[in-house]
């Protein structure tokens, strides 16, 4: 049986439309962890920095320099509760556009999936 043009158009966007919704998939989980777990996916830089005071103060000497160890330790955990609020409300933000994507990408599969469908049946009366 011999496909038409407009089934084989409608059968390779709704191809694509699946490898859309696969690779969405996989960064809206990864955006769930994030923002369940915004330390595990914070970047090894920044979570390196705030492991110690020392690694702290690396970035500004001259700011820590008159501070005493339970400041410095006290600014180091702020800033660390800060980064990891920062990775969560990231982590919510590209999950919500990846919810739009995988909204926009399923409704492209299924549209093309019935014009596909129908196109077929034409084909066979």
């Amino acid at each position: 049986m011999k496909k038409s043009i407009l089934e084989i158009y409608a059968l390779g966007i709704s191809f694509i439309a699946v490898i859309g919704l696969s690779i969405t998939l996989v960064i809206a989980i990864y955006n769930v962890v994030k923002i369940s777990n915004p330390g595990f996916t914070l970047d090894s830089r920044t979570f390196k920095s705030h492991q110690s005071n020392e690694a702290f103060i690396m970035k500004d000497r001259k700011k820590f320099a008159d501070q005493s160890e339970e400041e410095t330790t006290k600014l180091r955990e702020e800033s660390f509760k800060i980064e990891l609020e920062v990775e969560k409300r990231s982590g919510l933000q590209s999950l919500i556009s990846s919810g739009i994507a995988l909204l926009i990408s399923l409704v492209v599969l299924v549209t093309h999936w019935r014009v596909a469908k129908r196109a077929r049946a034409n084909n066979c009366t």
